[in-house]
């Protein structure tokens, strides 16, 4: 991948994500993340939000160089966020098949849950 744009990409789709959905989890416009990707920008001042959003070493999404998950959790974790609005997201691009299941699993765990 000779381009941030192509890295930006290629990372998107790895981690299943339409451009909106990245723009909204990295704080930017969806047209941000196309300039970018088509290389009509080479902004590296929105670098670092991207890189986050995508779970990405930022000096990688940079360079091209180095370990591209390096420093990051990559153990397949469901979602990661800093806040629940970003965790709500996060959830809401994964889709209603996957919300109903999870929100199915949370209602088990809390039945299982010891009453006083």
């Amino acid at each position: 991948m000779k381009t941030v744009g192509d890295r930006i990409r290629h990372a998107r789709q790895q981690a299943k994500l339409s451009q909106k959905a990245l723009a909204r989890r990295a704080g930017v416009g969806t047209s941000t993340i196309g300039s970018l990707e088509c290389g009509r920008s080479n902004s590296t001042t929105l670098l670092i939000p991207i890189a986050k959003a995508l779970s990405v070493n930022p000096s990688w999404l940079s360079t091209g160089k180095g370990d591209p998950k390096a420093g990051h959790v990559s153990s397949g974790a469901y979602a990661q966020a800093d806040n629940i609005e970003e965790l709500a997201q996060q959830i809401a691009d994964k889709g209603i098949a996957e919300i109903a299941q999870l929100i199915g699993l949370i209602m088990e765990c809390q039945a299982t849950k010891k009453r006083p």
